[in-house]
């Protein structure tokens, strides 16, 4: 058997983590257990938040599926596997392999930091039960993390076109529980140089594909391409990728802009005025919109009925996202 050590540091800011990782490379040997140190550093705590580390595997490693995360060598967690490169130039095992896994750490203090040991181990324990689903039809993709289900239109895509939290738990959704609505002004919506508004619904040419599916987050990836004719007519490209995590009520979108028609010798450089993300939110009253500030604070104001982030960059263009009803 062979053992070495694996920190993982992370910190949890409005769901972005940092993580360094620390390798030792291990004695030759049969049977993994790795342990990997989880250290909480944002003094907020951590409730199965989706993190992701990298362990270095020994030649002769090949079957990935049965190695397990698991809890002070007690129970498995749910954990997803990404080979990332093999022992390419010997016998092709697996080398480097990414592991997606939901940890549960306290709130560190300023003087104490909280952390907990997970192990990587090639044993042949069951797995726990994952409730991420995922339905695909000809019109749409439909994904349920547990708490949360959402649904991507084929058609009309508007990023997130339907959203529900089950906020009474009772494992259903209803009507009193949507929270993106969908609507004609949804998605993505870029102003370019002219003035020109281009609309992610109005494109007919995307390609949605389930990117990524296992038992700890589904990745869904929506792509069209930058299309040039002239310095007059150019409808600029861009990919999504929409990131579902199971047993959490969030998601990640990462929305990327494309700058040159790949198809041509020569193109039009990415000038725009301005690019908007809008979602129609189907509010209470109750409503409480939090932002998270860049000096690590959250701004709330519960009497706010509207609010919007931007970023302005030197060149005074304006990125903004719209954070709730904005119909």
């Amino acid at each position: 058997m062979y053992e070495y050590s694996l920190d993982a540091y992370f910190s949890i800011d409005f769901f972005k983590f940092f993580q360094c990782l620390l390798v030792l490379p291990p004695p030759a040997s049969s049977v993994i257990n790795i342990p990997i140190t989880v250290k909480e550093c944002a003094m907020t705590g951590s409730n199965g938040y989706t993190i992701t580390t990298v362990v270095l595997l020994q030649k002769d490693t090949f079957l990935i599926q049965v190695h397990s995360v698991t809890r002070l060598q007690c129970q498995p967690v749910l954990a997803q596997f990404e080979v990332l490169n093999r022992w390419w130039s010997s016998d092709n095992s697996l080398r480097h392999v990414a592991i997606h896994f939901q940890p549960n750490l306290n709130a560190s203090t300023p003087t104490y930091t909280e952390e907990a040991i997970y192990y990587l181990k090639n044993d042949s324990l069951s797995r726990p039960n994952s409730p991420l689903e995922v339905t695909e039809t000809t019109e749409s993709i439909s994904v349920i993390t547990g708490p949360l289900q959402f649904d991507v239109s084929k058609n009309a895509f508007s990023i997130i076109d339907s959203l529900y939290l089950d906020s009474n738990q009772d494992g259903a959704f209803d009507e009193t529980e949507l929270i993106i609505q969908p609507h004609s002004e949804s998605g993505g919506l870029l102003t370019d140089y002219l003035g020109q508004l281009q609309k992610d619904q109005d494109r007919n040419d995307i390609a949605i594909t389930i990117e990524e599916h296992g038992p700890v987050r589904t990745v869904i990836k929506a792509e069209a391409k930058t299309i040039y004719n002239s310095t007059q007519d150019l409808e600029h490209g861009w990919a999504v990728r929409i990131y579902a995590y199971a047993n959490q009520p969030h998601i990640k979108v990462d929305y990327q802009l494309q700058n040159s028609d790949k198809n041509v010798v020569y193109s039009w450089p990415l000038y725009f005025e301005e690019m908007n993300l809008q979602f129609d939110l189907d509010m209470n009253e109750d409503n409480n919109i939090r932002i998270g500030t860049p000096d690590g604070s959250i701004w709330s104001d519960p009497q706010q009925s509207t609010a919007t982030l931007a970023q302005k960059t030197m060149l005074l263009l304006k990125f903004k996202i719209l954070l709730l009803k904005i119909f």
